[in-house]
Order: C-alpha cells, then structure tokens, then sequence
C-alpha cells in the first residue's frame, strides 16, 4: 500500500513546470515525506508476531509459511486462556503453558519449551476464555507484556471473581527471557474473564478493554479501558447503552481486522452484540441499527471476517456436534443469521473459532465421550472454514493433524491484529490550485468523499455547497477557500486557489519561470527566478487568507527568513511583470 503510494507521487519529481504551478510535486512533498516516515511502520512486509499458535496440550501450528502451515509438539498444557508471541520475522519467542501440579498457576515458555526465567507462577485461570495475550511494548526491543486473568479471593455478585494482571517480559544482556514484573494487579474491580487488544489510531500503542463483571444489580456493556504504551494507564469507563443488565458467563470480545467493529458474546443469554470502536478515543457506540444477534442455543466464540461474521453454538448446553452460523454486515443493518454448517455428533461441541494468519477461521472441538476413533478424529485434529471471507466458503472437517501426543481442548491462542496500523494517515485534500472563466460555471474542487469525515469549506461566497466533499466553486473574483476536515482523531484544514479570468483569449494565466526551496522549510527559504527581475513580490497567507508576509524580490535569488511565523501550511503567491504564481509552503 505505502510502496504504491509512493509510485504515485514519485514520478511528479520529475515533471516539467507546468503552467500557473511551477512544481506541482510540492504541495504533495509534505504527503510524500509524511508517508516516508511512517514507512518503518506501514511497512513492505507484514510482522509475522502471530505466525506461531501455541495450545491445548502439546498443540503447536507454524504459519510462517501461511499457504502451507503445519503442526509442531510443545510443552503446552492449556484449555482456554491461550496465548503465544512470535518476532516479526515469525520466529516463536513465548507462549503460556500451566505448571504442573500448581493449582491455577502457569508458566512462561520459550521457543526451547523451557519455562523463562522467573516464569513459573503466574497466575491464571483454566476457564477464562481468551484471559491471556502477549503484546510487543511499543517503542522498545525485546520487551514484551503478557495480559492474563486469574480468580481472586474476593466476594462478588458471581461464582467466580476474577481480577486483570501484567507481567513484563524482556530479554537480558544473556539473551534470555526473563519476568522482570510479575503477577501485577492492573485493575482492582472484579471483571470479566476475556480481554482483548487493538492498536489506537496513531498505529503504535493499544487500547485494552476488558468487561466490568456482569450482574442482576448492575448494567451490563460496561468496558475498562486501558492505554497501553510503554506505561499502563486506565484511560475510561465506557458504557454502552443498548446492553441490558445480564448475569451470565461471558464469551469472547473480538475485534474484526480494521480495529473499528467489536462483537461482544454473552453464551448463557445467547447474545452478540456488534458496536463501533473509535481507536481515536476508545468509544464504542451502538452500530446504527444493529443491535445483537440472538439464537435459542448459547453462543461461546465468534469471529469477524468482512463482510460477514462467524459464530460458533451449543444445542441447549449439550453437546450434539458442530453449529456455526453466519451473517453478512452491511452499513447499518445486519442479515439474519443462516446455518453455515452442522455436524451431528454425539458428545461433540464446537469450542472457539478464530482467523488465521491464512485469512481461514480455525476451528476447535471438545469431545468428551469415550469413542476412541472420534476422541482421536476430533481432539487430534482442528478444522478450517476456507475463504470464510466469500459466498463460496467450505467448511472442512479435521483439516490438520496435530499429533499422537496432542489434544486440542477449547481455546485458540489470543491475537491482536498486530499489523494494523495508524486510521488516518492522509490529511484533507482541498484540491490543486486551479483557474475559472468568469460566469463559466465554475469549477469542482475537493477530493473524493471518506466515510465518516466530515466536511467544511469558507468563505461561502461562489459554493454550490459547503459540507460536501467536492464543491463547486464559481467566484466572482480570485478566491482562498479552506477547508476543514474533522474525522474522530481530530481535525485537518487545507486550501485552494481559484483563480477567476476573464478568458479573454489572451494568455492571462502565464507562469512564472521561479523556484522556491526548500518546502517543506523550517523558516529559511529561498526564491529563484529564471528571467529578468521586474515588478517582483512574494506574499504569503495564512488558512483564514491573511497576509502574515510580503517580500519584494530584487533580485534573480533571494533569501526570506520566515522563522518568526508560526509553524503550519500557508499560501504564497509570487507576482512577476504582470504574471501570478500561487502554491502551497509548509513550515516545520
């Protein structure tokens, strides 16, 4: 994506001067350079910090190779909270496994299946569904923090009172993992038992949500959220408003990949609810007019694959074999669920379901009868909804084999999209600088429309409208326009030239032969003319059209110290013998 971009805008380097714009490339510089920065981020290939699954008992899948994964033995020891750490180059560095003969406590493996050092005795409990992930710590090396949910000693409103943890992992001067901070209380409110990770809109930190215990007495869609950088802070308390008060187990949170959806499963009320995220602020809202989805069996595990999403059943508690449903999202509504598929199998249940680096869903089955061939087809075995992203999604069973030693029970590894990055990239675009024939009708100016940004343009004066995106402008006389984008992360402006002409027939809009560099600049700039000096000023503008500078230009090179304006994007035009050149110049 950034790579593409970049071809974009790399072939107006070399562009002839073009009449009215002397160099057209810079008024797009400032999104070059803004893309080269964040090019470490965005970057060509993606981290691979996922490409290793770690679970179950002695369940291992490698998906370094996403096209052709394949199983591997660990030392792993797990039911539901599951969780493992790749680098970025795919390489497994850690997972979490229980120590043996300890009660709720587990241990901090490496790729070695040894357990690091101080990484024995953390806490956590069997039956916290998606109650432990690894998230790299943004900004630094080799450090790493481990997220886990554990029962704790506290009387509350439910049978089980659990409490949210961290611990931080780094690597010493040895080269070996080490617990450097362990068993740390996050929160001290009793919550409940999944937790779940997506990166905030600047690409770099996280947002960590995790659900304030359910009860009778007190509402239900209350979320703990976190800011999570190279510090832990809590950032809010964030209700929503359309759950009811619910006293029930709670299944996953899942996020679809984009950061901006968030299903929240209730199994025991048989309840998904499906809301917006905002990963500017950590708001969640109810998706216009889509409430949940509900269903008479109860409903453990979910994922969200555009445009649909997937959600796995049990039959009235028991368990009778595989059930997963399908929706399809739209803008503002969702479609009634459909069947996807059913297999009729005693002691059978469908477990958790959840995206594979492969774009698949892999999906878990808990067989609790006594049939030896079943017990070895389906606790050796995980299966795979291929292209769930298409109508022609398949559901095939028992797709990879796991092992003779291996036992998948109920859990899959919890993930963040690692490789999501920042939700606003591109500023507002007010267009390119641009003339029009008086009383011709005008001229569009603007950039196609984005979903959910909002738009305003001033002064009014010759706009057809001005909260759309692309405006027509026909103006009496030459205009500034500017214009305001506001999206959830903040606010951009931008402006545009319309230069009115009288189209005469003369050439009226011959350009001027200069140069000005550096631009962007931080207060020293140069301006180059290319013919003899006459009648020569350089004027500068700020985004409300004032003029904060003028120059008179002298000579064929001149010098213009700015460093007393402030920091910001300005218009600048250039008159020279009767000729007008207007542009754009950032100062830094």
């Amino acid at each position: 994506m950034t790579f593409i971009f970049f071809l974009q805008y790399f072939h107006l380097l070399f562009l002839p001067r073009q009449p009215f714009i002397v160099y057209p490339y810079l008024r797009h510089m400032k999104y070059l350079l803004f893309c080269l920065l964040l090019w470490p981020l965005l970057g060509v290939a993606q981290a691979k910090y996922d490409a290793n699954w770690v679970f179950g008992k002695g369940c291992g899948i490698n998906f370094q190779n996403a096209s052709a994964p394949f199983s591997f033995y660990s030392n792993a020891n797990h039911t539901e909270p599951n969780a493992s750490i790749s680098d970025s180059a795919g390489n497994l560095q850690l997972y979490l496994s229980y120590t043996m003969y300890t009660w709720m406590q587990g241990s901090i493996r490496d790729a070695t299946n040894d357990t690091i050092i101080n990484g024995e005795g953390i806490k956590i409990h069997s039956s916290a569904t998606n109650g432990a992930v690894f998230v790299p710590i943004p900004g630094t090396k080799d450090s790493i923090y481990l997220f886990h949910i554990d029962e704790y000693s506290q009387t509350c409103d439910y049978d089980r009172c659990y409490r949210l943890y961290h611990t931080l992992i780094v690597r010493n001067s040895f080269g070996k993992w080490e617990a450097r901070q362990k068993n740390i209380p996050l929160f001290l409110p009793i919550v409940e038992e999944s937790i779940a990770l997506v990166r905030k809109a600047n690409g770099i930190d996280w947002w960590l949500l995790v659900q304030k215990q359910r009860s009778n007495v007190s509402p239900g869609g209350i979320f703990y959220l976190f800011n999570v950088g190279k510090s832990i802070t809590f950032s809010d308390s964030v209700f929503v408003n359309d759950h009811n008060a619910i006293y029930s187990y709670v299944g996953e949170l899942v996020f679809n990949s984009a950061g901006n959806l968030l299903m929240d499963i209730v199994p025991q009320d048989n309840k998904v609810f499906l809301s917006r995220f905002n990963r500017c602020n950590g708001s969640i809202s109810k998706l216009d007019s889509i409430d949940f989805v509900s269903l008479t069996s109860s409903v453990y595990s979910g994922c969200i694959i555009e445009p649909y999403i997937y959600i796995a059943v049990v039959e009235n508690n028991t368990a009778t074999g595989i059930e997963i449903y399908r929706a399809q999202i739209y803008a503002d509504s969702i479609s009634p669920l459909v069947l996807f598929h059913k297999e009729n199998v005693p002691d059978l249940q469908t477990s958790q379901i959840e995206k594979g680096p492969d774009g698949n869903i892999w999906v878990s089955c808990r067989y609790m009868g006594f049939d030896s061939i079943l017990k070895r087809k389906f606790q050796k075995h995980l299966s795979i909804i291929k292209n769930p992203e298409r109508d022609t999604a398949r559901f095939v069973t028992n797709y990879l084999f796991m092992g003779d030693s291996a036992s998948v029970h109920l859990g899959l590894p919890n993930f963040p999209n690692y490789n999501l990055g920042p939700s606003d990239v591109f500023p507002a675009t007010a267009g390119e600088d641009t003339v029009t024939c008086l009383n011709s009708g005008g001229v569009t100016i603007g950039t196609a429309a984005v979903t959910h940004i909002t738009y305003s343009w001033q002064p009014t004066q010759g706009l057809n409208a001005t909260n759309i995106a692309q405006p027509t402008a026909n103006p009496t006389q030459s205009t500034w326009y500017y214009l305001t984008a506001t999206d959830g992360c903040g606010v951009h402006t931008d402006s545009v030239y319309v230069k009115v002409s009288a189209c005469t027939g003369l050439d009226e809009i011959a350009a001027v032969n200069a140069r000005i560099y550096p631009n962007p600049t931080t207060g020293q700039l140069t301006i180059q003319l290319f013919s003899p000096v006459l009648n020569a000023n350089f004027q500068l503008y700020n985004l409300l059209g004032q003029r904060v500078a003028e120059v008179v230009l002298t000579a064929t090179e001149t010098s213009v110290d700015l460093s007393l304006i402030n920091k910001g994007i300005y218009g600048y035009r250039i008159v020279h013998n009767g000729t007008l050149e207007t542009g754009k110049l950032v100062l830094e």
